[in-house]
């Protein structure tokens, strides 16, 4: 069952300490995920455990992500896109993601063993980042993007030689 109870959803998740544990929450996660034919991802805290592990879709298959560590972000690009939450069903917001990522984590297979590193683009990137950031407590109405318009005052809070706060035009909009 799904948790749609923000004061829990907002916990950090702990390491998944042992093969058995990653093997429950497998299953855990795949059988929740199966209910919900336009399920992209979901992390193990949306269903009610504290485990940093997460499920996402990789063409037709469920990819398991067990401790999953973000490594690099490949490059600056990055991408807007409508995200939607199975944790608040109807609701979506439009989020700026970074475009290409490279990522780790540990096996089903082998959960001792040497991390697996994977290299993401595009909507993969966006759904592991989505999933990534339940496991920290962050939710997706923390990563809202407002576009912004020239002449507005720059999100970044960057301020000129007066203390002043930069309009968009003369900082990040260059």
């Amino acid at each position: 069952m799904l948790i749609q109870n923000n004061a829990f959803l907002k916990q950090v998740s702990n390491e998944v300490a042992s093969a058995d544990e990653a093997k429950e929450l497998y299953q855990k996660l795949l059988s929740e995920a199966i209910l919900h034919s336009d399920a992209v991802g979901l992390a193990a805290v949306q269903i009610g455990i504290l485990g940093r592990a997460f499920i996402m879709q990789d063409r037709d298959e469920w990819l398991f992500l067990i401790n999953p560590k973000l490594d690099k972000i490949v490059d600056s690009q990055m991408i807007e896109s409508t995200e939607g939450c199975l944790s608040f069903p109807g609701k979506s917001v439009i989020t700026r993601r970074a475009k290409q990522i490279t990522v780790s984590t540990q096996r089903l297979d082998d959960f001792d063993g040497e991390r697996q590193q994977l290299t993401m683009w595009d909507k993969d990137s966006v759904i592991f980042q989505h999933e990534f950031d339940h496991l920290n407590g962050i939710l997706l109405f923390d990563r809202v993007f407002i576009k912004q318009k020239r002449n507005d005052l720059c999100n970044c809070g960057k301020l000129d030689i007066d203390g002043k706060q930069l309009k968009y035009k003369k900082c990040c909009g260059i």
